[in-house]
């Protein structure tokens, strides 16, 4: 019995990725740290958001959610939104 070559280790950690950021029970976004930019979303945040799948990378966070500089907070939708977090 052989052992598991990087490539394929790799390729399992980002399949079992994947099925965790698609079947999370919470919204989750990937964002470039950067830009603040939306790369991708998963169905939770996408009916979040109310846009479509299509619509969402690309856009940038900041049109949301007021971010706070402090990592221990939370994201709070702005006022002029109909919904909060």
């Amino acid at each position: 019995m052989s052992t598991p070559n990087r490539a394929t280790c790799l390729k399992e950690s980002d399949n079992l990725l994947t099925l965790l950021f698609d079947h999370a029970d919470s919204a989750v976004f990937l964002i470039d740290p950067v830009s603040r930019f939306i790369l991708k979303a998963n169905q939770k945040a996408i009916a979040l958001l109310g846009c479509s799948a299509r619509e969402i990378p690309g856009m940038s966070l900041d049109r949301f959610f007021d971010l706070d500089t402090n990592a221990d907070s939370l994201f709070v939708r702005r006022p002029d939104k109909k919904t909060t977090i």
